[in-house]
């Protein structure tokens, strides 16, 4: 867990307390038993307020749903770079940026599983990575070209990137970057 979201988690706990303790002591002061009205009333002001410190969160590090993952139409812009792709075994569709991603990300890993076995097992020996799955596909992208690869392993390497880079083009969001604005990453 990273700092910003220890960060957020405190301020959803001490926010939570300090609504908790506003609410019994209006309680207390008015010695009544609260309404469903007022009831209702604190619940929608402490969504509100937790929304408010939840977003720069969500929007900053977590970031916006881009709408990246869904096929929209067909992916024909395969490049020479590309050609390995265009074999119907990867069902491969483009998003509603033009960009390349698989129609079934699973059926993908199974595939790339076998189609990559090579460097795969390599990079798991050398960085001592789980196996290869959704989650850590971003841990491979790092260091796929940090290793020193030899025969199948090597004519796997570029492959396996360029397999990485697809998938990863579904799984892009939306950040706001106070420097830059919204960026798409």
């Amino acid at each position: 867990m990273d700092l910003i979201q220890l960060v957020a988690f405190a301020e959803y706990g001490f926010l939570t307390l300090v609504l908790i303790a506003i609410g019994s002591t209006i309680i207390k002061l008015t010695k009544k038993k609260i309404s469903a009205g007022a009831a209702v009333a604190m619940i929608l002001i402490f969504v509100i307020v937790m929304l408010v410190i939840a977003s720069p969160y969500f929007v900053i590090y977590r970031g916006l749903p881009a709408g990246s993952g869904r096929v929209v139409g067909e992916y024909t812009d395969y490049s020479p770079m590309m050609t390995y792709w265009s074999d119907e075994q990867w069902k491969i569709g483009a998003n509603k940026y033009g960009e390349p991603i698989f129609s079934d990300p699973q059926e993908a890993f199974l595939i790339a599983d076998n189609e990559f076995a090579d460097i795969i097992d390599l990079i798991q020996d050398e960085y001592g990575f789980d196996d290869f799955s959704m989650k850590t596909c971003e841990q491979y992208s790092h260091v796929i070209y940090k290793v020193n690869a030899s025969g199948d392993a090597a004519k796997q390497q570029f492959k396996f990137y360029e397999f990485i880079e697809i998938y990863e083009n579904s799984r892009k969001t939306w950040h706001y970057l106070p420097a830059e604005g919204w960026v798409r990453n």
